[in-house]
């Protein structure tokens, strides 16, 4: 019996739902995706809690709807990697209506999934191919702004500080560096870092000798070369003897590419691995080589370049199929006919023809002298004070000693007498070389004496540069 005035209180159950909680009973079985994937909850469930005494539910995902269930993001959205990744996926039970007309203040209820992974896309990458270099370069150095794998990013180097060539030395060849692609949304889509080839030369300096016409040869009756220069006796002896002699005039109807500087050592241990010099200092001419050894490092510097070598021996340009040069004097000598192809593009030796009519042109340049001053001890050996070069550089043309005036009609594109026009004697194994003298009063070239060395015999004062067809 309840006394007279006790306050009692009532709970009146309302006429609808009211919900006090919600959990996931049941995980999405696919919580891994990639960018660009659609959202799939299958499998997920809830188990929602109510006031009042009103039992719990469980309620799957095909039911959400009827229960006021929703899901952020919703089932079937797109995903993506900036939005999605490392997120969990929220669920949330609305009040019904009538519960939260009759009590604004009630709130939803809400749960969150496991988080999500969702990985960047694996964009499909066009990796730079063709990509050169040269053993004087940084990676960096190689230009990379116009490869943009059809606009969706860029290209770095991984190590762009790295050289070129790969090897304990300069080396020419092909060589892999790490590259990276930055796509243009990174936040989406992955970078990559992979291995590209680079292919690396020398980076022999070529200039461009222009088609023309111009004087062969030395009369010193002539000249304006002074009596009292000390190479005069040089120049007299050569006119007495004929080695320079008759002038005739010279035509080139193509254009040629020359080295503007002679082959370094440097430029030639990259390309044959080792180097044939006296006096191992890289920026200086390679020197002391024979005419079969600069054949090689022509063909070899072509393969490098990816151009077509110009000589072949036994009827292959692989110069590792040649074998060795046979010593001096011995009748194998005449077996020895290296053929040159003067259509292919890669390097040779120039024509003896190419190579004054490219020093009168004023193409050759020459190691500087204060250079060597400051980094060669016996520079007496290569370049004199008075401006003299004793380096010699081998040519392409067969002489013989006992017959080597030139031609006194004008010739065309000469490509020098054949050995056969030599008659056969043995000492048309010979090949020339060529020099030159800077003088106050201008510059001279022509035959110096011993212009001619078996192409077997290495000698101190003897490098090279190389030609090539252009245009």
């Amino acid at each position: 019996m309840v006394a007279l005035g006790t306050r009692i209180n009532v709970l009146v159950k309302p006429p609808y739902k009211v919900v006090a909680n919600v959990i996931i009973t049941a995980q999405p079985e696919k919580l891994i995706y990639t960018y660009g994937d659609t959202l799939d909850l299958s499998g997920l469930e809830v188990a929602i809690f109510y006031d009042y005494g009103d039992p719990a539910e469980i309620i799957k995902l095909a039911d959400f709807a009827e229960h006021n269930i929703i899901t952020s993001p919703a089932n079937g959205d797109t995903l993506t990697f900036n939005d999605n990744n490392s997120q969990p996926i929220e669920i949330t039970c609305k009040q019904v209506p009538k519960a939260a007309a009759a009590d604004p203040s009630l709130e939803d209820k809400s749960a969150k999934t496991w988080n999500l992974t969702v990985y960047k896309l694996g964009q499909e990458v066009v990796w730079p191919a063709g990509l050169s270099g040269t053993i004087k370069q940084q990676l960096f150095e190689i230009d990379l702004s116009a490869h943009t794998n059809n606009g969706n990013g860029s290209f770095q180097w991984a190590e762009p500080g790295d050289r070129t060539y790969t090897s304990e030395i300069a080396s020419v060849g092909i060589f892999d560096h790490r590259m990276t692609f930055i796509p243009n949304d990174h936040g989406n889509y992955e970078s990559y870092t992979v291995r590209v080839n680079v292919r690396v030369t020398s980076g022999v300096e070529m200039a461009r000798v222009g088609a023309g016409t111009f004087t062969m040869g030395f009369d010193l009756s002539k000249s304006n070369l002074d009596e009292d220069d000390e190479y005069y006796w040089l120049y007299y002896w050569l006119d007495e003897h004929k080695y320079a002699s008759p002038e005739h005039e010279v035509t080139f109807t193509k254009a040629f590419g020359i080295s503007k500087y002679e082959i370094t050592q440097e430029e030639y241990i990259a390309v044959m691995g080792k180097s044939t010099s006296t006096h191992p200092i890289p920026s200086l001419p390679v020197n002391n080589l024979t005419w079969f050894d600069a054949a090689i490092f022509c063909n070899r510097l072509s393969e490098a370049d990816g151009l077509t070598p110009a000589y072949s021996f036994n009827g292959t340009t692989d110069t590792k199929k040649w074998g060795s040069v046979p010593d001096f004097g011995t009748t194998q000598f005449p077996d020895w006919d290296v053929v040159c192809d003067w259509t292919a593009n890669g390097y040779r030796l120039p024509t003896e023809a190419q190579w004054e009519y490219a020093a009168k042109g004023g193409y050759l340049e020459w190691i500087d002298q204060d250079y060597i001053l400051e980094e060669l001890s016996v520079l007496d050996e290569l370049f004199e004070y008075t401006g003299f070069i004793k380096e010699h550089e081998w040519c392409w043309d067969w002489t013989n000693p006992s017959d080597n005036a030139y031609p006194s009609e004008p010739q065309i594109d000469p490509l020098g007498p054949s050995r056969d026009d030599l008659g056969g004697y043995h000492w048309s194994d010979v090949k020339i070389k060529r020099t030159g003298i800077y003088r106050e009063y201008g510059f001279f070239t022509t035959r110096a004496w011993g212009f001619y060395t078996p192409i077997g015999n290495s000698v101190f004062d003897v490098g090279l540069r190389v030609v090539r067809n252009v245009d």
